[in-house]
C-alpha cells in the first residue's frame, strides 16, 4: 500500500513503493488518519485507487501525491480522476527523476518489480499473520497492480512497467510545473525542495506550498538534511507560501524540531506503515496516537502549550 500522513496546522501526508503492508491498506490508513483529524496522501503508485479510498474512508481528507508520467496527457487524465474524487491538494514529487539505487534493498533482496527468492519465501512463511492477511489479494483480486495506471498499462507489481508512457518523467522542469498549475485548480504542493532558489521559484509559479524534504535520505545520501536548510527557506519565503517538512521523523519530538525551525506542518512516512504492517488498522491508530502523545509530553517538558510557541 502507499499513503502518507502528517501532523501540523494543515496536517498533511504520503509514502513510497506499492508493496502491500496490509490488505486494503490505503483505505485502513485513510480511516486512521481521519480519526486522528489529519489528511492522508495517496500516491500515484498505490495499489488502491483514489476512488476506492474515497468510498472506503468517507471521512478522510484526501491529498494525492503525483509522480509525473512521460505521457503528460495520461497524467492530466489522472488529475481529472483525482479532482472528481474530492481531493483538495496535489503533492508533486520533484526529487526522484530516476529510480535510486538503494544498497539496503539490494542486500535484502527487495526490488521493483518483485523478485521471487528462497529468502523472501522463508521470510513470508515466518510471518503467517501477514501472509494470510496481505495475500488475500491472491485469492480475491489477484496479484496487486498499480491501481492508478490506465488499464492498458496496468500490470502486477511483480512485473516491470510495460510502456514508456507510464514511466516516471526524468526530465521534469519548471515549465511542467507551470503547466500543472494550469491543470490543477486545487492546492498545489511541491515536494523535494532543498534550497532557497527553488522555494522562491515554486512561489513565483503559483504553488501553495512546498515540502522541504530529502526523501527520507533514501535517494541521494549527500543531499543536505531538511533541518539544515529549513531555516533559510523559512526566512526567504515563509511569509509567502506554506512550508512543510519531512524526512527522518521517528518520534513526536522530531515533529517539534521541524516546527521549531519554521515548518507549518510535518509529514509522516514510514511510521504509520509500520503500525499498519504489524497490526492492521488498529496498528496505524496506535502509531498516530503514540506520535500525538510524544508531542504532548515533549511540549510539557519544554514548558510549552502549543508547537507554535517553539518558534518564538
Amino acid at each position: 500500500m502507499q499513503g502518507r500522513v502528517g501532523i501540523g496546522r494543515h496536517r498533511s501526508g504520503k509514502l513510497q513503493h506499492p508493496i502491500p503492508a496490509w490488505h486494503g491498506g490505503e483505505i485502513k490508513l485513510a480511516r486512521a488518519a481521519a480519526r486522528a483529524n489529519i489528511p492522508v496522501c495517496i500516491s500515484t503508485q498505490s495499489v488502491t485507487t483514489i476512488e476506492e479510498v474515497r468510498d472506503g474512508a468517507p471521512g478522510a481528507l484526501l491529498w494525492f501525491q503525483l509522480y509525473m508520467w512521460k505521457d503528460r496527457n495520461l497524467s492530466r487524465q489522472l488529475l481529472e480522476r483525482v479532482a472528481a474524487s474530492g481531493v483538495t491538494s496535489v503533492v508533486l514529487t520533484v526529487d526522484t527523476p530516476v529510480v535510486p539505487r538503494r544498497e539496503y534493498n539490494v542486500r535484502n533482496g527487495f526490488s521493483i518489480p518483485l523478485q521471487y527468492t528462497v529468502r523472501a519465501g522463508v521470510d513470508v512463511m515466518m510471518h503467517p499473520r501477514w501472509m494470510f492477511g496481505v495475500l488475500r489479494y491472491l485469492t480475491t483480486t489477484g496479484m496487486p497492480t498499480y491501481g492508478h495506471y490506465p488499464k492498458e498499462f496496468r500490470g502486477a507489481i511483480t512485473r516491470p512497467s510495460v510502456s514508456d508512457a507510464v514511466k516516471l518523467e526524468n526530465l521534469l522542469n519548471w515549465d511542467d510545473v507551470r503547466q500543472l498549475r494550469q491543470w490543477w485548480k486545487g492546492e498545489l504542493v511541491i515536494k523535494g525542495i532543498l534550497c532557497v532558489e527553488d522555494a522562491r521559484k515554486s512561489h513565483e509559479i503559483g504553488a501553495d506550498g512546498i515540502v522541504v524534504s530529502a526523501h527520507g535520505g533514501r535517494n541521494i545520501d549527500s543531499a543536505p538534511t531538511p533541518a539544515k536548510v529549513l531555516p533559510g527557506i523559512v526566512d526567504a519565503v515563509g511569509q509567502k507560501i506554506e512550508i512543510l517538512a519531512d524526512s527522518g521523523v521517528m518520534r513526536g519530538s522530531d515533529v517539534l524540531k521541524y516546527v521549531s525551525l519554521g515548518a507549518k506542518s510535518v509529514m509522516l512516512g514510514r511510521l504509520p506503515l509500520w503500525g499498519l504492517a504489524s497490526a492492521g488498522e488498529p496498528g496505524a491508530d496506535a502509531v498516530l496516537e503514540m506520535m500525538r502523545t510524544e508531542i504532548d509530553i515533549s511540549l510539557a517538558m519544554l514548558g510549552a502549550q502549543t508547537p507554535r510557541e517553539l518558534q518564538s
